[in-house]
């Protein structure tokens, strides 16, 4: 059996700054298994690998649904904590985290809260109405 090597990339926005706590993904080229982890405090997702294959580096920035390709290389590129393998994403993590999901518009919305008396006491059963703003009544 091979010996596997480790592999440590370094994961960048597009303004240069680290990435902590991205959701990142590993996986030989073709493969449907894959090394799940998150960025470490210094932005690292450091993995094993068999020497000479194709590995996909996959991540998933805020707000986007699925892992998304960002880098393929030879698992026997030379790469440590000192000198990793960059990753840099088109986007900085603002802009990710700007982009607006779809929200349903139909349905009830259910906010929950409690009511205190003058005194710091939680009111049980206290009759509550509510309306959608701009609505009669």
């Amino acid at each position: 059996m091979n010996k596997l090597v480790t592999i440590t990339t370094k994961f960048y926005d597009k303004s240069g700054s680290r990435i902590i706590g991205l959701d990142v993904q590993s996986r030989y080229k073709d493969s449907l298994n894959t090394n799940s982890q998150p960025t470490d405090k210094l932005g690292l997702f450091i993995f094993q690998a068999s020497p000479n294959r194709t590995v996909e580096i996959l991540a998933k920035p805020p707000n986007q649904k699925d892992y998304t390709v960002f880098k393929t290389i030879n698992s026997s590129i030379h790469s440590s904590v000192k000198n990793p393998i960059k990753v840099q994403l088109p986007k900085t993590i603002d802009e990710y985290k700007k982009v607006k999901q779809s929200i349903s518009t139909k349905g009830i919305v259910s906010t929950f809260f409690k009511i205190f008396d003058m005194n710091g006491i939680v009111m049980k059963y206290f009759p509550i109405q509510s309306r959608p703003k701009g609505k009669g009544n």
